[in-house]
């Protein structure tokens, strides 16, 4: 029973990483924002609206806000 229960422990804590992930890239405009990034390397904000198509510049600085805030861009006021 014991390794049952250790197995079930080890199983949780890498479902919790797995979602963590899923969580970061939620959302319907995440991932085309990323793939813009790793494409272009560096983009402006009006750039990036261009590019990806329909997304509001709201929806865009959102998004982008929360991509910096879990580190995964940077931001580079020119």
């Amino acid at each position: 029973m014991k390794d049952k229960d250790k197995t079930m422990e080890d199983c949780s804590k890498k479902i919790l990483a797995v979602r963590d992930a899923l969580e970061i890239f939620s959302g319907k405009w995440k991932i085309p924002i990323i793939g813009s990034l790793i494409h272009f390397e560096e983009a402006r904000f009006k750039d990036l609206q261009n590019i990806i198509g329909d997304i509001t510049p709201r929806m865009l600085s959102k998004e982008l806000k929360e991509l910096e805030t879990n580190l995964l861009i940077t931001r580079e006021v020119i």
